[in-house]
């Protein structure tokens, strides 16, 4: 049998691969970003390592939740998308479920995976290993982290917390029970193969549409919404994320427009706009440094990004056949934007329209995909360039705190509305 594991629950995305219950290939990424962003290329690169096209899974196991709304909504509507479209078996497991998981079958230990669920609340539930099987003993559920703690006190058995306990989940407490015991947090990611496992013996569901996530709690907002529209959320949901997936898996919907070597006018002179090759690499390296004395991407992260010519258009500009500067855009499917990952204009080449062209070029190239915005993210300091995004007609959205690896730099998210 084999498998596709998906879970986006909460912090960490994390996807496998497994057949017959031999872990194959798997990815986990436990960073700040969009999940919606980066999980169909991760689908997508596994099946490239493994040789296996979407029509070769037989089921689908996805992590149903509870943790972030936004994330539970992200794999339980991709997986969803997978079983109709691919007519496989579709198979939810608790988020939670599978961080007990974490924990070695040969422990008599109550096992109480958790959340943080914010306000100093977690989501948590209780779980014990009986004969090789993770049984779910307290149902999950969302409540405080100290009315947890002191229904754990109340227990005469070994209890073993599984989960990140963050600074302000702590502030809510004095100290452990007794007879818990908090496991180190390298057992708080949790692992697909281990969801993979659990969704191998479960029953698939009988019917797609109802599957829905278990958020366990809603936001009041939500809540008075969903009363006004019964269902909508998550059947508009599914409808944009199958054509997501249509437009990312097909190559027939592949958008690339020809920038093969274009003759263009910036400012009264001539250059030479093209799409951009592994070969320049190396000199996209050196233009950063020259701007920033030291690279922000590496030479594998521009190698990745070229290698992703379904949803990635990298453009270099040349004069006399030497790169003056560059821009690489990232497509958003999700959130119908185009998102500009890197620009780059040579110190000895700025304030000379090149930039100006290429973010026009971006913008018109988000137009053809029928995108509703195109976005990045500047550094708070480079007050120049955002002055000149202002100019284009982007605004800022919010900031992004210590958003730059390289000095921990602050960044100002923009977007330019492309349907006024």
């Amino acid at each position: 049998m084999k498998i596709l594991a998906v879970d986006t629950s909460n912090h960490p995305m994390s996807v496998a691969l497994v057949e017959d219950e031999q872990l194959l290939a798997t990815t986990t990424l436990n960073m700040v970003r969009n999940h919606s962003i980066y999980l169909m290329p991760a689908i997508s690169k596994l099946f490239k390592l493994v040789q296996w096209q979407p029509t070769d899974i037989d089921r689908v196991v996805v992590a149903q939740g509870p943790g972030s709304y936004t994330g539970v909504r992200i794999a339980v509507t991709t997986a969803k998308v997978l079983a109709d479209t691919e007519k496989i078996d579709l198979i939810g497991v608790s988020s939670l479920a599978v961080l007990a998981r974490n924990v070695v079958p040969t422990s008599s230990a109550i096992i109480v995976p958790f959340f943080d669920a914010r306000r100093g609340n977690v989501f948590a539930g209780a779980y014990q290993w009986e004969n090789g099987e993770l049984v779910n003993k307290i149902e999950d559920q969302h409540l405080g982290i100290d009315v947890l703690l002191n229904q754990l006190a109340k227990l005469d058995q070994q209890v073993v917390l599984v989960g990140h306990m963050t600074d302000k989940i702590q502030a809510k407490y004095d100290q452990l029970p007794a007879n818990v015991t908090l496991l180190p947090r390298s057992y708080s990611i949790p692992s697909t193969y281990q969801l993979a496992l659990a969704g191998k013996i479960k029953e698939p569901v009988k019917e797609i549409d109802p599957f829905v996530p278990h958020y366990l709690r809603i936001t009041e907002a939500e809540a008075n919404w969903q009363k006004l529209h019964p269902g909508e959320k998550e059947k508009i949901m599914f409808e944009k994320f199958k054509e997501w997936f249509i437009n990312t898996t097909n190559p027939t919907k592949r958008p690339i427009l020809d920038f093969t070597r274009r003759i263009v006018m910036i400012s009264g002179h001539q250059y030479m706009v093209r799409m951009a090759k592994e070969q320049d690499i190396q000199t996209l390296v050196e233009i950063e440094e020259r701007i920033y004395g030291k690279a922000p991407w590496s030479y594998a992260a521009f190698r990745i990004e070229l290698q992703r010519p379904c949803d990635r258009l990298y453009l270099v500009v040349e004069d006399d056949q030497q790169i003056v500067g560059f821009m690489g855009t990232a497509i958003d499917w999700y959130h119908y934007d185009l998102h500009i990952t890197n620009i780059g204009i040579t110190p000895s080449y700025q304030n000379k329209g090149i930039g100006t062209y290429l973010i026009s070029t971006a913008k018109n190239y988000a137009r053809h995909l029928k995108l509703h915005s195109l976005s990045l993210e500047v550094r708070v300091h480079n007050v120049s360039a955002r002055r000149l995004y202002e100019s284009l007609g982007f605004r800022n959205q919010h900031i992004k705190s210590r958003y730059y690896l390289d000095n921990h730099e602050d960044a100002v998210d923009m977007q330019a509305n492309l349907l006024r």
